[in-house]
């Protein structure tokens, strides 16, 4: 006799393991983790939703229509991802502009004092 799937419980590992690797990948540098961080809000709030397929009982998945109308309203995981990493770059964008401008005051500074 064929021992049945808790296919639930391997849905969970497979999302414990993906957390996982998200969390150390993220370790890396500020690049990395808001990139990192990002998808691993996006997976957290996908899955506070429930907006994953629902599993049968012979491993299929499955869409009910109540998930693609909650994913068509949140606008799903990789818009929130892309707009956060978005926020994460105009941020440095913002300190690079200002570092530009102390370099161009310090350097005009400089260009008096030498003249």
């Amino acid at each position: 006799m064929v021992d049945t799937i808790n296919w639930r419980a391997l849905q969970a590992e497979g999302q414990t393991y993906a957390e996982r690797q998200i969390t150390e990948a993220a370790a890396q540098d500020s690049i990395s983790r808001d990139f990192y961080g990002a998808a691993l809000i996006a997976m957290r709030s996908t899955q506070q939703d429930e907006l994953h397929p629902v599993i049968g009982e012979f491993g299929q998945t499955r869409y009910t229509t109540q998930q693609g109308l909650k994913a068509a309203c949140h606008a799903r995981e990789d818009v929130m991802a892309v707009l956060i990493i978005q926020q994460a770059v105009l941020r440095r964008l913002q300190g690079i502009r200002i570092m530009a401008w102390v370099c161009l005051a310090i350097l005009c500074y400089i260009a008096v004092r030498i003249s």
